[in-house]
Protein backbone atom coordinates (compact mmCIF):
# COMPACT_ATOMS: atom_id res chain seq x y z
CA UNK A 1 0.00 0.00 0.00
CA UNK A 2 1.05 3.61 -0.21
CA UNK A 3 3.77 5.02 2.07
CA UNK A 4 2.99 8.50 0.73
CA UNK A 5 -0.50 8.29 2.23
CA UNK A 6 0.92 6.79 5.44
CA UNK A 7 4.27 8.56 6.01
CA UNK A 8 4.76 7.70 9.68
CA UNK A 9 4.01 4.19 10.88
CA UNK A 10 5.54 1.41 12.86
CA UNK A 11 5.22 -0.96 9.94
CA UNK A 12 4.02 0.32 6.56
CA UNK A 13 1.31 -1.47 4.61
CA UNK A 14 3.85 -2.05 1.87
CA UNK A 15 6.09 -3.76 4.38
CA UNK A 16 3.19 -5.86 5.70
CA UNK A 17 2.36 -7.06 2.19
CA UNK A 18 6.03 -7.74 1.47
CA UNK A 19 6.39 -9.65 4.73
CA UNK A 20 3.35 -11.77 3.90
CA UNK A 21 4.63 -12.55 0.40
CA UNK A 22 8.18 -13.31 1.60
CA UNK A 23 7.56 -15.00 4.95
CA UNK A 24 3.92 -15.96 5.16
CA UNK A 25 2.68 -19.52 5.38
CA UNK A 26 -0.15 -20.87 3.22
CA UNK A 27 -3.15 -22.83 4.40
CA UNK A 28 -6.75 -23.51 3.31
CA UNK A 29 -9.24 -20.96 4.66
CA UNK A 30 -11.43 -22.81 7.20
CA UNK A 31 -14.60 -20.90 6.22
CA UNK A 32 -14.12 -20.50 2.48
CA UNK A 33 -13.97 -23.86 0.71
CA UNK A 34 -11.37 -24.09 -2.01
CA UNK A 35 -9.71 -20.81 -0.98
CA UNK A 36 -6.10 -20.56 0.14
CA UNK A 37 -4.63 -17.73 2.15
CA UNK A 38 -1.09 -16.73 2.98
CA UNK A 39 -0.47 -14.92 6.25
CA UNK A 40 1.82 -13.73 9.00
CA UNK A 41 0.54 -13.91 12.57
CA UNK A 42 0.60 -10.34 13.88
CA UNK A 43 1.42 -6.74 12.97
CA UNK A 44 0.92 -3.31 14.57
CA UNK A 45 0.84 -0.13 12.49
CA UNK A 46 0.59 3.57 13.36
CA UNK A 47 -1.40 5.54 10.78
CA UNK A 48 -0.78 9.23 10.15
CA UNK A 49 -4.08 11.10 10.52
CA UNK A 50 -2.82 14.57 9.60
CA UNK A 51 -4.60 13.76 6.31
CA UNK A 52 -7.07 11.10 5.26
CA UNK A 53 -5.38 7.68 4.94
CA UNK A 54 -7.01 6.80 1.63
CA UNK A 55 -4.96 4.68 -0.76
CA UNK A 56 -3.58 6.36 -3.84
CA UNK A 57 -1.63 3.43 -5.29
CA UNK A 58 -4.99 1.94 -6.27
CA UNK A 59 -8.46 3.40 -6.31
CA UNK A 60 -10.54 2.82 -3.17
CA UNK A 61 -14.29 3.39 -3.26
CA UNK A 62 -14.60 6.23 -0.76
CA UNK A 63 -18.36 6.45 -1.27
CA UNK A 64 -18.74 2.87 0.00
CA UNK A 65 -16.62 3.64 3.07
CA UNK A 66 -18.86 6.61 3.89
CA UNK A 67 -22.01 4.52 3.39
CA UNK A 68 -20.78 1.83 5.78
CA UNK A 69 -19.68 4.49 8.28
CA UNK A 70 -23.10 6.14 8.24
CA UNK A 71 -24.86 2.79 8.57
CA UNK A 72 -22.76 1.51 11.48
CA UNK A 73 -22.63 4.74 13.46
CA UNK A 74 -26.41 5.17 13.02
CA UNK A 75 -27.03 1.69 14.43
CA UNK A 76 -28.71 0.35 11.28
CA UNK A 77 -28.27 -3.40 11.02
CA UNK A 78 -29.78 -4.46 7.70
CA UNK A 79 -27.74 -4.69 4.51
CA UNK A 80 -30.39 -2.72 2.61
CA UNK A 81 -29.57 0.28 4.84
CA UNK A 82 -26.02 0.20 3.47
CA UNK A 83 -27.10 1.07 -0.09
CA UNK A 84 -24.00 -0.70 -1.42
CA UNK A 85 -23.42 -4.30 -2.43
CA UNK A 86 -20.23 -5.52 -0.72
CA UNK A 87 -22.05 -7.03 2.31
CA UNK A 88 -24.60 -8.93 0.18
CA UNK A 89 -22.84 -12.31 0.07
CA UNK A 90 -22.42 -12.60 3.83
CA UNK A 91 -25.95 -11.29 4.43
CA UNK A 92 -27.34 -13.84 1.96
CA UNK A 93 -25.46 -16.73 3.50
CA UNK A 94 -26.76 -15.64 6.92
CA UNK A 95 -30.30 -15.56 5.54
CA UNK A 96 -29.89 -19.16 4.36
CA UNK A 97 -28.51 -20.28 7.72
CA UNK A 98 -31.32 -18.84 9.85
CA UNK A 99 -34.31 -19.66 7.65
CA UNK A 100 -35.67 -22.25 5.28
CA UNK A 101 -35.98 -19.50 2.70
CA UNK A 102 -35.68 -20.31 -0.98
CA UNK A 103 -34.51 -17.01 -2.46
CA UNK A 104 -31.59 -17.31 -4.84
CA UNK A 105 -28.64 -14.96 -4.43
CA UNK A 106 -29.84 -12.83 -7.34
CA UNK A 107 -33.37 -12.62 -5.89
CA UNK A 108 -31.95 -11.71 -2.48
CA UNK A 109 -29.82 -8.94 -3.99
CA UNK A 110 -32.84 -7.64 -5.87
CA UNK A 111 -34.82 -7.43 -2.60
CA UNK A 112 -32.20 -5.50 -0.66
CA UNK A 113 -31.12 -3.35 -3.60
CA UNK A 114 -34.69 -2.16 -4.11
CA UNK A 115 -35.33 -1.62 -0.38
CA UNK A 116 -38.15 -4.19 -0.20
CA UNK A 117 -38.96 -4.91 3.44
CA UNK A 118 -39.58 -8.66 3.17
CA UNK A 119 -40.37 -10.52 6.39
CA UNK A 120 -38.81 -13.88 7.20
CA UNK A 121 -39.72 -16.56 9.71
CA UNK A 122 -37.26 -15.53 12.42
CA UNK A 123 -38.12 -14.01 15.79
CA UNK A 124 -34.71 -12.39 16.24
CA UNK A 125 -34.06 -11.29 12.64
CA UNK A 126 -37.42 -10.35 11.09
CA UNK A 127 -36.35 -8.96 7.70
CA UNK A 128 -34.41 -10.25 4.72
CA UNK A 129 -30.97 -8.64 4.85
CA UNK A 130 -30.48 -8.58 8.62
CA UNK A 131 -26.83 -8.97 9.69
CA UNK A 132 -27.51 -10.48 13.12
CA UNK A 133 -25.24 -9.57 16.03
CA UNK A 134 -22.89 -7.51 13.88
CA UNK A 135 -21.17 -4.15 14.39
CA UNK A 136 -24.19 -1.79 14.59
CA UNK A 137 -26.25 -4.06 16.83
CA UNK A 138 -23.41 -4.61 19.28
CA UNK A 139 -22.13 -1.02 19.21
CA UNK A 140 -25.60 0.12 20.25
CA UNK A 141 -26.04 -2.58 22.88
CA UNK A 142 -26.17 -0.81 26.27
CA UNK A 143 -25.46 2.41 24.32
CA UNK A 144 -21.74 1.62 24.48
CA UNK A 145 -20.84 3.67 21.37
CA UNK A 146 -22.48 6.89 22.47
CA UNK A 147 -21.20 6.40 26.04
CA UNK A 148 -17.63 6.08 24.77
CA UNK A 149 -17.89 9.23 22.64
CA UNK A 150 -19.43 11.09 25.59
CA UNK A 151 -16.52 9.81 27.66
CA UNK A 152 -14.07 11.48 25.27
CA UNK A 153 -15.87 14.77 25.83
CA UNK A 154 -16.26 14.45 29.63
CA UNK A 155 -12.88 12.94 30.56
CA UNK A 156 -10.76 11.54 27.77
CA UNK A 157 -8.17 10.37 30.31
CA UNK A 158 -10.47 7.49 31.32
CA UNK A 159 -8.98 4.16 30.32
CA UNK A 160 -12.31 2.37 29.84
CA UNK A 161 -13.55 4.13 26.69
CA UNK A 162 -13.86 0.80 24.93
CA UNK A 163 -16.39 -0.35 22.32
CA UNK A 164 -16.86 -4.03 21.48
CA UNK A 165 -18.25 -5.30 18.18
CA UNK A 166 -18.45 -8.94 19.29
CA UNK A 167 -20.98 -10.37 21.71
CA UNK A 168 -19.08 -13.33 23.15
CA UNK A 169 -22.37 -15.19 23.63
CA UNK A 170 -23.58 -14.48 20.08
CA UNK A 171 -20.74 -15.52 17.83
CA UNK A 172 -22.00 -18.71 16.15
CA UNK A 173 -22.86 -18.84 12.45
CA UNK A 174 -26.58 -18.53 13.23
CA UNK A 175 -25.98 -15.45 15.38
CA UNK A 176 -24.12 -13.18 12.98
CA UNK A 177 -23.66 -12.80 9.22
CA UNK A 178 -19.90 -12.35 9.60
CA UNK A 179 -18.05 -12.35 12.89
CA UNK A 180 -16.66 -8.79 13.13
CA UNK A 181 -13.05 -8.52 11.97
CA UNK A 182 -12.34 -5.20 13.73
CA UNK A 183 -13.77 -6.54 16.95
CA UNK A 184 -12.93 -3.70 19.35
CA UNK A 185 -11.65 -0.16 19.49
CA UNK A 186 -10.66 2.18 22.30
CA UNK A 187 -10.39 5.93 22.65
CA UNK A 188 -7.14 6.92 24.39
CA UNK A 189 -5.83 10.29 25.59
CA UNK A 190 -2.85 11.59 23.59
CA UNK A 191 -2.56 14.98 25.31
CA UNK A 192 -4.44 17.62 27.28
CA UNK A 193 -7.18 18.11 24.66
CA UNK A 194 -6.45 15.34 22.19
CA UNK A 195 -7.26 11.67 21.71
CA UNK A 196 -6.47 8.72 19.53
CA UNK A 197 -8.06 5.42 18.55
CA UNK A 198 -6.59 1.96 18.96
CA UNK A 199 -8.39 -0.53 16.71
CA UNK A 200 -8.03 -4.31 17.10
CA UNK A 201 -8.53 -6.84 14.32
CA UNK A 202 -8.94 -10.59 14.81
CA UNK A 203 -8.41 -11.25 11.08
CA UNK A 204 -6.94 -8.79 8.57
CA UNK A 205 -7.41 -8.94 4.82
CA UNK A 206 -4.49 -6.64 4.02
CA UNK A 207 -5.35 -6.07 0.36
CA UNK A 208 -9.09 -5.32 0.53
CA UNK A 209 -10.01 -4.91 4.20
CA UNK A 210 -7.22 -2.87 5.76
CA UNK A 211 -7.39 0.14 3.38
CA UNK A 212 -11.15 0.27 3.97
CA UNK A 213 -10.87 -0.06 7.75
CA UNK A 214 -8.12 2.57 8.05
CA UNK A 215 -10.28 5.15 6.27
CA UNK A 216 -13.37 4.10 8.28
CA UNK A 217 -11.67 4.70 11.64
CA UNK A 218 -10.25 7.97 10.38
CA UNK A 219 -13.86 9.04 9.75
CA UNK A 220 -14.80 7.87 13.24
CA UNK A 221 -12.00 9.93 14.76
CA UNK A 222 -12.93 13.04 12.78
CA UNK A 223 -16.61 12.62 13.68
CA UNK A 224 -15.75 12.20 17.36
CA UNK A 225 -13.66 15.37 17.15
CA UNK A 226 -16.65 17.24 15.74
CA UNK A 227 -18.96 15.95 18.48
CA UNK A 228 -16.61 16.41 21.44
CA UNK A 229 -14.35 19.32 20.54
CA UNK A 230 -11.25 17.25 21.37
CA UNK A 231 -8.51 16.88 18.74
CA UNK A 232 -8.15 13.51 16.95
CA UNK A 233 -4.44 12.96 16.19
CA UNK A 234 -3.55 9.25 16.50
CA UNK A 235 -4.70 5.96 14.98
CA UNK A 236 -3.08 2.61 15.67
CA UNK A 237 -4.14 -0.79 14.35
CA UNK A 238 -3.27 -4.08 16.05
CA UNK A 239 -3.77 -6.81 13.46
CA UNK A 240 -3.90 -10.56 13.99
CA UNK A 241 -3.88 -13.13 11.17
CA UNK A 242 -2.61 -10.67 8.53
CA UNK A 243 -3.34 -12.35 5.22
CA UNK A 244 -3.82 -12.23 1.47
CA UNK A 245 -6.36 -14.47 -0.24
CA UNK A 246 -5.09 -16.44 -3.21
CA UNK A 247 -7.18 -14.37 -5.62
CA UNK A 248 -5.28 -11.20 -4.62
CA UNK A 249 -1.66 -12.38 -4.61
CA UNK A 250 -0.83 -11.30 -8.17
CA UNK A 251 -2.39 -7.89 -7.55
CA UNK A 252 -0.51 -7.50 -4.26
CA UNK A 253 2.78 -8.17 -6.04
CA UNK A 254 1.90 -5.53 -8.62
CA UNK A 255 0.83 -3.04 -5.94
CA UNK A 256 4.16 -3.00 -4.13
CA UNK A 257 5.92 -2.23 -7.43
CA UNK A 258 3.93 0.91 -8.17
CA UNK A 259 5.77 4.24 -8.14
CA UNK A 260 4.53 6.54 -5.37
CA UNK A 261 6.83 9.53 -5.95
CA UNK A 262 4.34 11.61 -8.00
CA UNK A 263 1.27 11.18 -5.77
CA UNK A 264 -0.51 14.25 -4.36
CA UNK A 265 -2.28 14.88 -1.07
CA UNK A 266 -6.05 14.39 -0.80
CA UNK A 267 -8.36 17.14 0.42
CA UNK A 268 -10.82 16.03 3.10
CA UNK A 269 -13.76 17.79 4.71
CA UNK A 270 -16.22 16.78 7.42
CA UNK A 271 -18.52 19.40 8.89
CA UNK A 272 -21.97 19.93 10.38
CA UNK A 273 -24.50 21.84 8.30
CA UNK A 274 -25.44 24.76 10.51
CA UNK A 275 -25.65 24.76 14.30
CA UNK A 276 -26.33 21.47 16.08
CA UNK A 277 -27.61 20.62 19.54
CA UNK A 278 -25.66 17.80 21.17
CA UNK A 279 -27.70 15.97 23.80
CA UNK A 280 -25.99 12.79 24.96
CA UNK A 281 -29.21 11.69 26.66
CA UNK A 282 -30.75 11.29 23.20
CA UNK A 283 -30.18 7.64 22.17
CA UNK A 284 -30.56 8.69 18.50
CA UNK A 285 -27.97 11.47 18.81
CA UNK A 286 -25.35 9.99 16.49
CA UNK A 287 -27.92 9.12 13.84
CA UNK A 288 -29.40 12.62 14.06
CA UNK A 289 -25.97 14.25 13.80
CA UNK A 290 -24.97 12.18 10.77
CA UNK A 291 -28.06 13.44 8.96
CA UNK A 292 -26.57 16.95 9.10
CA UNK A 293 -22.92 15.95 8.54
CA UNK A 294 -21.26 16.53 5.17
CA UNK A 295 -18.32 14.28 4.27
CA UNK A 296 -16.31 14.87 1.10
CA UNK A 297 -12.92 14.50 -0.52
CA UNK A 298 -11.18 16.34 -3.34
CA UNK A 299 -7.98 16.00 -5.36
CA UNK A 300 -8.20 12.21 -5.19
CA UNK A 301 -6.27 11.02 -8.22
CA UNK A 302 -5.32 7.41 -7.51
CA UNK A 303 -3.55 4.99 -9.74
CA UNK A 304 -5.78 2.55 -11.68
CA UNK A 305 -8.14 0.17 -9.92
CA UNK A 306 -7.02 -3.36 -9.09
CA UNK A 307 -10.33 -5.29 -9.04
CA UNK A 308 -10.33 -8.26 -6.68
CA UNK A 309 -13.52 -10.12 -5.78
CA UNK A 310 -14.65 -10.34 -2.18
CA UNK A 311 -15.03 -13.98 -1.15
CA UNK A 312 -18.01 -14.85 1.02
CA UNK A 313 -17.79 -17.39 3.81
CA UNK A 314 -19.39 -20.05 1.62
CA UNK A 315 -17.09 -19.15 -1.27
CA UNK A 316 -19.62 -17.18 -3.30
CA UNK A 317 -18.30 -14.20 -5.20
CA UNK A 318 -19.98 -10.86 -5.87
Amino acid sequence: LDPHSFPTRRSSDLEVITDILDNGFTYPDPKRKGTQRIQVPFKVIDIDVSKIPLLTTKEVNFDSIVKEFRMFISGQNNVMDLKARFWDTDAYNFYKRITNGTYSLSSFVDIVKNQRRVSINSKDYPLVGDLGHSYPKNWYKSNQLIKAIKGVKDNHYNTDLLVLAIDINKRDSKDVALLPCHYAFQFVATGKDSFGIVMNMRSTDVFLGLPFNAAFYFLLGEFTELVTGKKFNKLAVAMANCHLYDNAIAEAKELIKRDTTMLSDIDFKMAFRGNVFIDFDNPQLLKDLLMVTDISIGNYNPMPKMPVKMIGQDNELL
